[in-house]
């Protein structure tokens, strides 16, 4: 009897052992199907969120930036390649205030006869721009700066040789007083400064006249100005914080930095160069001056500028300056700018003005406001 309760209790102490060593294998397997989950889960979120950040960063690069070619600036990238407008604009004292010039993407002037100057205003986008002038006659060196660009170029009369050239070389020039709504005499100025400084037009207007005629409206053209705020060559130049470009006897432009809006302010005749259509001073983020070879070809004093040719010259930012070369290889080439050293010349973003400046003026530059 006390064998029988023996072997009993025996084997009851055996299952029991038993048991337990099945149970704790069974907590052991959960519990590495819970850690496999657990890891499951983990590299799961860790894709997620991979694929999470690779959405991002394809969704960075899918938003794309666009240039406007003539300054560096973002623009929309509908006007991405839209072929640039320029425009005839008088400069003579008895003309000012000017109009649209303040919207001109580059202004370049230039002499004309008698000592007085005359602007070229270059528009990437002419239907953006309000009212334009006053409109007057053109010369062959603002047909070789327009052509340099592919631009078109729009003015009101013409002299001799600028014809003559229009006629043989088949420009995209147009005289906006021969066609229908495409420009207007201001009572204003017909009756106070006079009949020929009194035509204006508008972006709108010119715009449409491109189209009437049949003109392309986009170019591929490359113009050779290169954009890098960060690099440009002028971050290590001189200090110009006043530029004085001397034209003839009667004609001087100043240019006066404005640390606060990094841009120079543009005077003339004793005052801001003023664009009345938009009431804002004229100002420009890149001045540049090149000497160009000038000389007197008529009776009538009208001067020919030697651009296709080379020569030195100035290139003024932010307060700075750096001395430069230039060279136009032939008239549907574009200026090409170098440093001294003969790298491209990097600019800053930001509007130009370009003073082409006879070999018998002069471009003076101070550290400080006179």
């Amino acid at each position: 009897m006390i064998n029988l309760k023996n072997k009993i209790a025996k084997f009851l102490m055996c299952l029991c052992t038993v048991s337990f060593i099945f149970l704790l294998a069974s907590c052991n397997d959960f519990s590495e199907i819970s850690e496999n989950n657990s890891n499951g889960n983990q590299t799961q979120n860790n894709s997620q969120n991979s694929g999470s950040e690779q959405n991002s960063n394809l969704n960075q690069d899918n938003i794309q930036s666009y240039t406007n070619n003539l300054t560096g600036l973002e623009i929309s990238q509908d006007i991405i390649n839209r072929r640039p407008t320029a425009v005839m604009i008088n400069n003579i004292r008895i003309a000012q205030p000017l109009l649209g010039i303040s919207k001109a993407d580059i202004v370049y002037e230039c002499l004309v006869e008698g000592g007085i100057t005359r602007l070229l205003a270059v528009y990437k986008d002419i239907s953006a721009v309000g009212s334009i002038g006053s409109i007057r006659s053109v010369r062959p060196n603002y047909l070789s700066l327009a052509r340099g660009l592919d631009a078109a170029i729009l003015y009101n009369g013409t002299s001799t040789q600028a014809k003559n050239i229009i006629k043989s070389e088949k420009l995209s020039a147009y005289d906006i007083g021969y066609y229908d709504n495409t420009c207007w005499r201001d009572d204003y100025r017909r009756k106070n400064l006079g009949y020929e400084h009194s035509l204006l037009t508008s972006g709108s207007m010119l715009d449409n006249l491109l189209a009437k005629v049949g003109e392309r409206k986009t170019s591929d053209y490359s113009n050779g100005l290169i954009f890098d705020n960060n690099n440009s060559q002028v971050n290590n130049g001189n200090y110009a914080n006043e530029v004085k470009v001397t034209f003839s006897g009667i004609k001087t432009t100043t240019f006066k930095y404005d640390s606060a809006s990094k841009d120079y302010n543009i005077f003339q005749y004793g005052t801001n160069q003023y664009d009345d259509y938009y009431k804002v001073n004229n100002t420009a983020k890149n001045v540049i001056a090149i000497f160009v070879e000038c000389k007197t070809i008529d009776s009538e004093g009208h001067i020919d500028m030697k651009l296709v040719s080379s020569g030195e010259g100035y290139y003024i930012c932010e307060g700075k300056y750096i001395k430069i070369k230039w060279s136009k290889s032939s008239e549907d080439s574009p200026i090409l700018f170098k440093d001294e050293n003969g790298n491209n010349l990097i600019m800053k973003t930001g509007r130009q003005y370009v003073c082409c400046v006879p070999q018998y003026g002069s471009v003076d530059i101070s550290e400080s406001y006179n």
